[in-house]
């Protein structure tokens, strides 16, 4: 049940992340440089979609925590030689994950300063909230870097998937080409949660040999 359920929450993780990223407006939010009663008008307007794309980036952040441990454990299978490379994807997985949920937090404070007409508040608020970005790619970079060495090694995951994951983690340690990793990398998810998937479908069925213990 494991090989063929816990690969498919990279996907739900995608869809989750993709419909909460488009409802919170996909970037277009006002800036940290706005007005306080510009970043007021905004969140009041959109309150709505704003409270399900939270929730949906919350939820995403979730599945992404269960897929993320279970690729540390592919990869950590593949042999005692994989294991600093599984830790290192957990680890960054997790600074990931812990990332999307504090954004989430933030920005539901943010929204309920907004609602509430609290101008000073939101401005801190804002500014932070525009900074929730490192901790994200730099998640990003550790698990993308990790991933793809496993990959290209064989540890876990077809070679051309760990050369996409370390062009990914190199772009989210490119400075403003991070945003280009923070939309690429829950692709990558997507696409190795299908390998995956299909890989445990296999071993199941016996037409393929499971990962070693």
């Amino acid at each position: 049940m494991t090989q063929r359920v816990m690969p498919l929450t990279g996907a739900g993780f995608f869809a989750l992340f993709l419909v909460g990223f488009g409802l919170s407006g996909g970037g277009g939010e006002p800036g940290d440089t706005a007005s306080g009663q510009t970043v007021v008008s905004y969140y009041a307007a959109h309150s709505t979609q704003i409270h399900l794309a939270l929730f949906l980036m919350a939820f995403a952040a979730l599945l992404l925590a269960f897929f993320v441990a279970y690729l540390h454990s592919v990869v950590r299978a593949a042999g005692d030689g994989s294991r600093p490379l599984a830790a290192a994807v957990l680890a960054g997985g997790v600074i990931w994950s812990v990332g999307l949920f504090a954004s989430a937090a933030t920005h539901d404070a943010l929204l309920q300063a907004a609602l509430h007409g609290q101008v000073d508040v939101v401005n801190t608020l804002n500014v932070l909230g525009g900074s929730d970005f490192f901790p994200i790619v730099g998640g990003i970079a550790i698990y993308a870097l990790a991933a793809g060495i496993a990959g290209v090694r064989g540890a876990g995951l077809p070679a051309w998937l760990g050369w996409l994951a370390i062009l990914i983690g190199l772009l989210a340690l490119a400075g403003p080409l991070g945003m280009i990793a923070f939309i690429a990398a829950p692709i990558w998810v997507l696409v190795t949660s299908i390998a995956l998937a299909t890989r445990g479908l296999a071993v199941g069925m016996g037409t393929v040999e499971p990962a070693r213990p």
